[in-house]
């Protein structure tokens, strides 16, 4: 048979002492937590397939001593393994009230009633959202992905090289228009017009 988890809680104890609900003062505070272990260990003694993964998480008990709500989790955190721990749980009331009357010396033993621990069960499913958060979140900044992206820049980040140093004359020699004339054109003009010997004097 597997090894019952020692009556406490998945998170140390769960609901921790003085349970939940409620403002709990220092008296009601320690008798909550005092249930709570003498529960479970006397679930420890008790040899029942449907309690091996059950763990008491905390107890909550009135000022009269009345009524004691017994809150539990089970290692499945299914529907069926909290009906079956039920069903065992209260099979074992009357023995367990026996077991806190000889144990605690309160003047009475307290009804027990028993549900499953709200707040573990809650703090399991944000627990869960967390995980699937970032699991998300590690995949979108996979350190691999991201510097692929970063190693191949798409065209339109590159810089612009600007205009050719050379001009035009890459495409053929061709110089544009208003361009200077060649070396002697201008001064052959002149010097033409100063030794024309046809024009009479």
């Amino acid at each position: 048979m597997a090894k019952r988890r020692g009556g406490q809680g998945r998170r140390g104890g769960g609901r921790g002492p003085g349970g939940g609900g409620g403002r709990q003062y220092p008296r009601t505070a320690r008798l909550n937590e005092l249930l709570r272990e003498v529960i479970a260990s006397e679930l420890e003694r008790r040899d029942d397939d449907r309690l091996v993964h059950v763990a008491i998480t905390g107890v909550d008990v009135d000022a009269e001593l009345t009524l004691a709500k017994v809150y539990f989790d089970t290692l499945e955190a299914s529907e069926s393994s909290d009906h079956d721990a039920t069903l065992a749980l209260n099979e074992l009331a009357p023995s367990l009230r026996k077991s806190l009357a000889d144990e605690t010396r309160l003047r009475r033993s307290p009804k027990l009633v028993f549900a499953v621990d709200p707040a573990v069960r809650a703090t399991d499913r944000l627990e869960s959202v967390l995980g699937e958060l970032d699991s998300t979140t590690s995949v979108a900044m996979d350190p691999d992905l991201y510097g692929a992206r970063r190693a191949a820049p798409s065209p339109d980040a590159l810089p612009d090289a600007g205009p050719d140093p050379a001009g035009s004359d890459t495409d053929g020699g061709e110089q544009p228009d208003g361009g200077e004339q060649p070396d002697g054109g201008i001064d052959a003009v002149t010097e033409g017009d100063g030794t024309d010997t046809g024009a009479p004097a």
